[in-house]
């Protein structure tokens, strides 16, 4: 079992903070804390269930849990899971006409933000190789201590072997002569051109640098 921590989270929408947007109502926070906290009961309970005997899988969309990592993870972002741009989401509950709970809202993980730090761009970052296969990714540094304890269900670990098959087949398909990236180059690469001369001057090593963008995502 995992010994609990304290994490720091942030709302966003709505924020809660008089002093952002003017709105308070303590209700609605309770309830968003009093939220999270049964899913974290029930991510780090016996058998994954918390106190209200719920599994952490009634709170979460496993498939944007498992997409969302491999999106981080492959892409060796830095920031991933440790900074203010890791964001998630939840839907609203359903009730139905007697005003009784019929569907409670799960956990989204997304959208992804902020990689300015990916892909190798930090070159101080060496947390993965450079060919990434499955058994890898449990190698990678996961800071985010949710994902931790979601790496312990074999349930969602055999989830992940199934989005990663075509998680990689996306890739490769991006990559391709002739493939999105290719096309986009092939869009902005005269705007590039005289961007870059008009800021920096010099050699410009765009071609290059894609050339190594699409080395790293094989």
């Amino acid at each position: 079992r995992f010994k609990k921590s304290l994490l720091t989270l942030a709302n966003d929408t709505p924020s809660f903070d008089v002093n952002d947007e003017g709105y308070e109502n303590e209700l609605q926070m309770n309830y968003i804390r009093d939220h999270i906290q049964h899913y974290e009961d029930a991510l780090y309970g016996d058998d994954y269930l918390n106190d209200l005997g719920l599994n952490y899988k009634d709170y979460v969309d496993l498939d944007t849990a498992a997409e969302y990592f491999l999106m981080n993870v492959v892409s060796a972002n830095v920031d991933a899971f440790i900074t203010g741009s890791h964001y998630f989401y939840k839907v609203r509950d359903q009730f139905d006409e007697s005003g009784q709970l019929s569907e409670m809202g799960k956990i989204y993980y997304g959208p992804i933000w902020d990689y300015d730090k990916s892909w190798g761009t930090d070159k101080s970052d060496s947390r993965l190789p450079e060919e990434i296969r499955y058994e890898d990714l449990r190698c990678f540094t996961v800071e985010d201590r949710w994902y931790k304890a979601m790496l312990r269900d074999p349930q969602f670990i055999a989830l992940l072997k199934q989005k990663w098959q075509l998680f990689r087949n996306d890739l490769q398909e991006v990559i391709r002569e002739g493939g999105l990236i290719d096309r986009y180059y092939a869009e902005i690469k005269e705007s590039q051109k005289a961007d870059y001369e008009s800021w920096f001057g010099g050699e410009n090593v765009y071609a290059e640098e894609i050339a190594d963008f699409k080395k790293r995502i094989i």
